[in-house]
């Protein structure tokens, strides 16, 4: 799990520019934990060894919370539980 900061300009797939950059806390700090690639669609392994989950389509709010929806129009502007603000909203990933 962890927290998962995305950069929605990263387009493809370059190793060298991962989409995903996440964190966990440990005690009282935060530390990078891995960095991950998306794809909208199943695709080869891009690198020997690589493995794939997946994480349905979702909107995303400023304090790490999601919520799963199947398009952006039925993301609220704030979150259910804590009224973060929305950030964004992706389809579902593999």
């Amino acid at each position: 799990m962890g927290f998962h900061f995305l950069n929605p300009a990263v387009k493809g797939f370059d190793v060298r520019k991962p989409a995903i950059l996440v964190y966990v806390k440990r005690g009282g700090t935060g530390s990078w934990a891995r960095f991950e690639w998306v794809f909208t669609k199943a695709r080869e392994a891009p690198i020997e060894g690589a493995t794939y989950g997946a994480f349905g389509a979702a909107c995303h709010y400023s304090n790490g919370e999601f919520v799963p929806a199947l398009s952006q129009d039925e993301c609220a502007k704030t979150s259910p539980q804590a009224g973060a603000p929305f950030t964004f909203w992706h389809p579902a990933l593999r």
